[in-house]
């Protein structure tokens, strides 16, 4: 007669690199002494153990075995098992009872920022790590706060998908509200916050992190001491020069700055293009005309084209027909920079036509480039460029500017960190106000965002290319590059293929070039 095993439990529940345990009894229905071997089948047989695995079992009797699963770090879900119990004096007699294993995910989150406290006047700066020592992949959404309210901040990326054994990356950027002119270093505690998406049926899962931005003050009691004394001895040397002989003035061979230009106009010409002329500054080596974002006459600059004196006109084109943009012009030479000009506003031709250039005698030629200036005007695809322009496929940002900080706009310093970037790089980026992109909007709402696309045709290429050009160095210290990720996680389309009437990006393995990316200045 064949015996009868049962086990206790049917469905065991455990996680990875942990001990179930679980029992099984045998009936010995024959009217002998009868002794029985047992074993586990099934996927789970390589981490169970049956204690004891022979038992003897008296007539008409019961005894009762244990079993051990530890499964190993690796798949997780749901793996049946059985367990069969064989008679040692006649192995035709068995029996089998069957179960079901749940091996459950480990989810480990190991967070590290660096640094722990950071300094600066108006702005504080972090890298978060987060390791996943789990057995699943971690969709972790990172914010940040402050219990006073007193500043602003900005995370790129706002989420993250880190796989087991991986790290992935996000970097904050703190902004003061207002600035603190005079006393003591003011602490103002930081508080990250690092949410991991949820099952329906499992709690929330949410861990913080403690910072520190250490606020300096723009002026300290020595540099306002020094201040004074330096205002006290200024007096007193103009007191001195002031009495001095015409010929004990002294002398400078410093090179003046030039004067503000005059006389900026701009016409209508052919189709996408806008007539420049203006009128000549006489110590002027280089002239520095910047194309602005929008129509507004206070807003930030996108692109700068260099035209090398005495030429003093230039006719802009790439732009789209009828599109309403707006100029300004500087003038430079080995003193420096002048003052901007007047701002003048144009609508581009819309149907070719020959520029009439006014207000100088000097014809309208495309001036000759200086060989020592790069331009940075690039080819936009759709005829959009600056605050329309949308990213192509899958991209990488490469830095970020406030817009309502006004001395980083009034000194062009998106645009110069562009060129800056281009030229290291050997690429043509996009500077683009991220609120007119539906794309960049979602991710960096109120900033510049300076970005490279078209190169790369998956996310995954993306990040490997930032994860290649991060060791480089060439952009210095804390190098930054990240390829975001849609909202929600979605994919986004296939990039196109680059041609000469589309980005003007160069083709080729975007892993050929070398780059390092830095957020913000």
């Amino acid at each position: 007669m064949d015996p009868v095993v049962e086990l206790r439990d049917r469905r065991l529940q455990v996680r990875p690199g942990e001990t179930v345990q679980t029992s099984a009894t045998v009936h010995n229905a024959t009217d002998v002494i009868a002794q029985y071997t047992f074993e586990v089948l099934g996927p789970a047989a390589a981490w169970a153990e049956v204690v004891p695995p022979t038992v003897s079992v008296v007539r008409n009797g019961r005894n009762t075995v244990q079993i051990r699963f530890r499964p190993p770090v690796g798949p997780v879900g749901n793996v049946p098992f059985a367990l069969r119990c064989v008679s040692q004096d006649h192995p035709d007699s068995a029996a089998v009872d069957e179960g079901e294993l749940v091996v459950g995910a480990i989810h480990d989150i190991v967070p590290t920022v660096t640094p722990t406290i950071s300094r600066g006047r108006w702005t504080g700066r972090w890298t978060a790590r987060f390791e996943n020592r789990g057995t699943v992949a971690a969709r972790l959404r990172v914010t940040a706060s402050d219990k006073r309210r007193e500043l602003g901040f900005a995370l790129a990326p706002h989420e993250i998908v880190v796989d087991p054994g991986q790290t992935g990356e996000v970097y904050l950027k703190a902004r003061a509200s207002v600035p603190t002119l005079l006393g003591t270093v003011t602490p103002r505690p930081v508080q990250l916050t690092y949410t991991r998406a949820t099952g329906p049926d499992e709690k929330a899962d949410e861990g913080t992190v403690e910072l520190v931005f250490e606020q300096v003050p723009v002026l300290s009691r020595a540099v306002a001491a020094v201040g004074a004394l330096a205002l006290v001895g200024g007096a007193a040397a103009v007191l001195l020069l002031a009495r001095a002989a015409p010929s004990d003035k002294l002398a400078s061979d410093k090179v003046a700055r030039p004067d503000q230009p005059t006389g900026l106009t701009a016409e209508t010409a052919g189709a996408g293009a806008i007539s420049l002329n203006w009128s000549a500054v006489p110590s002027a080596e280089n002239y520095l005309l910047y194309k602005l974002v929008d129509a507004d006459p206070d807003g930030a600059a996108n692109e700068l084209h260099p035209v090398k004196a005495p030429l003093t006109a230039h006719t802009w084109e790439g732009l789209a027909a009828g599109a309403h943009t707006c100029f300004r012009l500087v003038a430079s030479n080995e003193g420096g920079e002048s003052k901007a000009s007047e701002t003048v506003c144009q609508d581009a031709g819309a149907s070719p036509a020959t520029p009439e250039p006014t207000g100088s005698s000097t014809p309208p030629t495309t001036p000759t480039p200086d060989p020592n200036v790069t331009a940075t005007t690039p080819t936009d695809p759709g005829g959009k460029t600056g605050q329309g322009r949308e990213p192509q496929g899958f991209y990488v940002v490469l830095g970020s500017f406030w817009k309502d900080d006004k001395a980083e706009q009034a000194a062009q310093k998106p645009l110069l960190r562009k060129t800056e970037i281009d030229r290291a790089l050997g690429v043509t980026t996009v500077l683009a106000d991220a609120d007119a992109s539906k794309r960049l909007g979602s991710q960096f709402p109120g900033q510049v965002i300076i970005y490279l696309d078209g190169q790369f045709a998956s996310w995954e290429e993306a990040d490997a290319y930032c994860t290649e050009k991060k060791a480089s160095g060439l952009l210095g210290r804390d190098p930054v590059c990240f390829a975001p990720l849609e909202a929600g996680g979605a994919t986004v389309r296939p990039v196109p293929s680059p041609t000469p009437a589309g980005n003007g990006l160069p083709t080729g393995t975007p892993s050929a070039r070398q780059t390092s990316l830095v957020l913000g200045r």
